[in-house]
């Protein structure tokens, strides 16, 4: 069965079912096989789109997944908890089991499983209410939400140093910390005061993405911790210009790339592509750049309209964390592989596609190497 043919169950599932919505009021998505990162990226820029008015506040997210888990629930839960109470949100397995959130109360309905000849069954507990308050009693009990950015500029540089620290020199040009590390080491590595990395260790600790035995540091929950990153970073963009040569030039890689230095680090698919990893050739050419008018007038380039750019020049809010990680490679200067992995997070251009074949190729890898995946 393919794609449209789930997203057809799924909403005639809704559509019969005794609960207040129908298929004109959701915006519909399969994740069959499931992966967890897919769903949450999904669902920020769902939220994102509320939030910024491209769409209608009361639009219902709803997902078709393989297994209705307390697992899959309770990540899209806390999404709604952290970012978006008055999210509304339906999950539906292929075997027909479903809960939602709607208006503040917890429904659970069924219908037959996937593939059945009939849809929806005809259960007496179907669109029940099982609670009528605006939290799942799961999350009545959780600990209150910690307080604090962990994504401030000077914390990007921090993470950035913690969890690239030791990977192979193409991919990280940042400082290397002791296998085992504390907070002294760190700071002193990071060139960061030790109050201030002694604060982001706290607030990491309080988020339960950074664990401590006796000094030693190391990071959890990886995953989660990058989903939240690009969350920040959609709501946080940098300032963007787009751009294209003065003169005309052809818009190969290599000259492209020839714009790359110091104060201009090539980033997004056009590193991808130097660092050969990349598995599609959709996106435009991103750089990174302290001083955007400057990087103009140097390299011959003329702001333009989003449509015409053969690149676009960011000015990134984290300096630190993009400038001081770049690698040179061919004789290029590039961002981290953790930078190209947000860049392609945050692209629309196959970029979770591309995203996932970073993590699962280099990062991943590494990750489980250190014992932090």
């Amino acid at each position: 069965m393919n794609r449209r043919e789930r997203q057809q169950y799924l909403l005639k599932c809704i559509d019969e079912a005794h609960i207040p919505a129908s298929r004109n009021s959701v915006e519909p998505h399969v994740f069959v096989p499931l992966r967890l990162q897919s769903l949450q990226g999904a669902l920020a820029d769902f939220i994102l789109r509320i939030q910024h008015g491209d769409c209608p506040a009361e639009r219902i997210f709803a997902a078709l997944v393989r297994s209705l888990s307390e697992h899959v629930t309770n990540a899209v839960e806390s999404y709604r908890e952290r970012y978006y109470a008055s999210l509304d949100w339906i999950l539906l397995d292929q075997r027909g089991h479903g809960q939602a959130m709607l208006g503040g109360r917890k429904f659970e309905f069924s219908a037959l499983p996937l593939g059945s000849a009939e849809m929806v069954s005809e259960s007496p507990h179907n669109g029940r209410i099982v609670e009528d308050h605006q939290y799942f009693s799961s999350f009545s009990k959780s600990p209150p939400k910690p307080v604090g950015n962990l994504f401030t500029p000077n914390n990007q540089w921090l993470l950035k140093v913690m969890l690239l620290s030791g990977i192979e020199e193409r991919f990280w040009g940042g400082p290397a910390l002791p296998r085992e590390f504390g907070v002294k080491n760190l700071a002193e590595t990071a060139e960061v005061p030790k109050s201030s990395v002694s604060r982001f260790i706290a607030l990491g600790q309080e988020h339960d993405f950074i664990s401590r035995n006796g000094y030693q540091l190391a990071v959890k929950r990886i995953p989660d911790l990058l989903d939240q990153w690009v969350f920040h970073l959609r709501n946080h963009p940098d300032s963007v210009t787009y751009a294209h040569f003065l003169y005309p030039e052809s818009e190969s890689d290599e000259q492209l790339l020839r714009l790359s230095g110091d104060d201009l680090v090539a980033g997004g698919q056009l590193a991808i592509r130097q660092q050969e990893l990349s598995i599609t050739n959709a996106g435009r050419a991103v750089f990174y750049s302290r001083n955007i008018p400057e990087a103009l007038e140097e390299n011959e380039l003329i702001e333009t309209r989003k449509q015409d750019a053969v690149c676009e020049i960011r000015h990134p809010s984290a300096e630190a964390a993009v400038f001081k990680g770049s690698v040179a490679r061919n004789d290029y200067v590039l961002a981290d592989i953790l930078q190209l992995y947000l860049d392609a997070r945050l692209s629309l251009a196959r970029g979770e596609e591309q995203a996932e074949h970073l993590f699962e190729t280099v990062l991943a890898p590494f990750f489980r190497r250190k014992q932090w995946l």
